[in-house]
């Protein structure tokens, strides 16, 4: 799966900041070795930051998804570190 999307975030006084993804796809799968399935389309998902210190943050995102009735649901657990 190829996807591309961009955040926007509430940012609050609170270590908190939850946030809206929204973007593209291209997803593939080729279970059997006889057919494949091809999907695109719009994504959405949404997620909110924990701040751990400048520049640091721990992300939690949950983003629904599907190809031709495959379940692509996605729980993500990630670090997001800004080098600026």
């Amino acid at each position: 799966m190829y996807e591309l999307s961009g955040l926007t975030h509430i940012r609050m006084k609170n270590p908190f900041s939850p946030y809206l993804r929204l973007g593209l796809y291209l997803a593939s799968s080729d279970a059997s070795n006889t057919s494949e399935n091809e999907g695109n389309g719009f994504l959405y998902g949404f997620g909110v930051d924990y701040t751990l210190s400048d520049g640091q943050y721990l992300r939690f995102d949950f983003t629904p998804g599907n190809i031709e009735g495959d379940e692509l649901d996605r729980l993500m657990i990630g670090l997001s570190v800004d080098l600026q």
